[in-house]
C-alpha cells in the first residue's frame, strides 16, 4: 500500500516543497498540498484538518516564513497539541527559529500589524462600514502571536530534519528511510535550485510530457508553480489554475471509484471522461503562451 503525505508550508518556500513534492511523488509516495487538494469552496481550516488526518504523515517546512503564517502555526499546534507527533516530520529550510530573538522579532512584528489593523478598523466603523474582514485578520494575528512561543518550543525539542539547501539531499534521504525503512530508490535527487533554474521552455514541456501521458494533477500542479514564478502578476491565471486543479483531482477521484465497480466501465462514461480529459489538458495549456511574454 503506497504512503501519503500532506505538506505544509508557506507560499513563499514553495521552491523547496515544489522539490520535495516531485522527490516523493517520484518514489511512488501520494502527495497533499492544500492548494491543489482543496475544493473551492469548501472550509480552509475543515479541509485541512481532514487532509491531515487522512494521510499517513505530515511534513512541516519549518522556515522564517512558515512560522509568520498563522495556518502553518495552527497545523503544527494541531499535532503537537492533540494528534501523535509519530505522524509529524519536521523540517526546517533556514535555522532563524533556533535564535533566542526569534519569537520576540515575530511578536513585535505582529503588534504592528495589530496597530496598523485597528486603525483601519476604527475609520471604517466611523463610516458605518463592516470590519468583518478586518476582525478575522486580527484574531489570527493574535493567535499567531500567542500559540507562536509554544510551537517553537517543541520544534526544538523534536527531531526536526535538516533541508537547508546544502543538505537537501540527505535531509530528503532520512524522510525517505523514516516513512519506508529503505533507501530513497532514486539515482538522483531533485534539488530546490534545478527547479528554480529551469528554463520556462523546459518547465513548460513538463507539463506537456505530464499531459501526454494523462498525468493531469501532475500537470496543473506544476503549471501553478510555473505561473507562480514567470506571471505572478497574473492573479487570474493563477487563480483558473487552482480551481481548475480541483476540478481535475474530482474527475481522477470518479475516474478511480469507477474502475472499482464490477464489470467493464460503461462506454458512455469513457467517452465523457475522455473528452474531460481533453478539455482540461488544453485549459491547462491555454493557461500559458508558448513562448515567455516580455511582461513575465
Amino acid at each position: 500500500m503506497s504512503q501519503s503525505v500532506f505538506i505544509s508550508y508557506s507560499r513563499l518556500d514553495r521552491a523547496q516543497c515544489a522539490a520535495l513534492r516531485k522527490n516523493l511523488e517520484d518514489c511512488g509516495i501520494r502527495v497533499q498540498i492544500d492548494e491543489i487538494s482543496i475544493e473551492p469552496g469548501s472550509s480552509l481550516r475543515d479541509s485541512i484538518r481532514r487532509l491531515i488526518e487522512a494521510s499517513d504523515w505530515t511534513i512541516c517546512l519549518v522556515s522564517a516564513h512558515s512560522l509568520r503564517s498563522f495556518w502553518v502555526i495552527w497545523e503544527i499546534h494541531r499535532f503537537v497539541e492533540t494528534l501523535s507527533t509519530e505522524r509529524f516530520l519536521p523540517a526546517y529550510l533556514d535555522q532563524s527559529f533556533l535564535q533566542d530573538r526569534f519569537v520576540g522579532d515575530v511578536q513585535r512584528e505582529v503588534s504592528e500589524r495589530q496597530q496598523a489593523l485597528a486603525s483601519e478598523m476604527q475609520a471604517r466603523l466611523e463610516q458605518n462600514r463592516s470590519v468583518d474582514d478586518l476582525a478575522a485578520i486580527h484574531d489570527h494575528l493574535n493567535r499567531l502571536a500567542n500559540e507562536l512561543p509554544a510551537v517553537v518550543r517543541r520544534l526544538r525539542e523534536l527531531c526536526t530534519i535538516d533541508l537547508t539547501p546544502r543538505n537537501f539531499e540527505a535531509g530528503f534521504g532520512k524522510f525517505y528511510r523514516h516513512m519506508t525503512g529503505e533507501g530513497v530508490p532514486l539515482s538522483s535527487i531533485t534539488t530546490p535550485d534545478s527547479l528554480e533554474n529551469a528554463s520556462y521552455a523546459e518547465r513548460r514541456r513538463r507539463i506537456e510530457d505530464h499531459i501526454a501521458t494523462n498525468e493531469l494533477q501532475e500537470a496543473a500542479a506544476e503549471t501553478m508553480d510555473l505561473l507562480r514564478q514567470f506571471f505572478s502578476n497574473d492573479r487570474d491565471a493563477v487563480n483558473k489554475a487552482t480551481h481548475l486543479s480541483g476540478q481535475i483531482r474530482q474527475l481522477s477521484e470518479i475516474y478511480e471509484r469507477e474502475s472499482k465497480k464490477p464489470g467493464p466501465m460503461s462506454f458512455k462514461f469513457l467517452n465523457e471522461y475522455n473528452k474531460q480529459v481533453f478539455d482540461y489538458a488544453d485549459e491547462l495549456l491555454g493557461l500559458i503562451p508558448p513562448e515567455l511574454s516580455d511582461a513575465a
